[in-house]
């Protein structure tokens, strides 16, 4: 059970995330590329953590 819900947390942070796509498109690229990289740290995470 704690398995599953730090693997829930991540996925409600990239729900929040997607909220703010809108105004982080028009912010810049660079900012779109950090929020890529710290998508592929949490999958990174979550395979490690499987």
């Amino acid at each position: 059970q704690a398995v599953k819900g730090n693997q829930l947390l991540p996925v409600s942070l990239v729900k929040r995330k997607t909220t703010l796509a809108p105004n982080t498109q028009t912010a810049s690229p660079r900012a779109l590329a950090d929020s890529l990289m710290q998508l592929a740290r949490q999958v990174s995470r979550l395979e490690s953590g499987q």
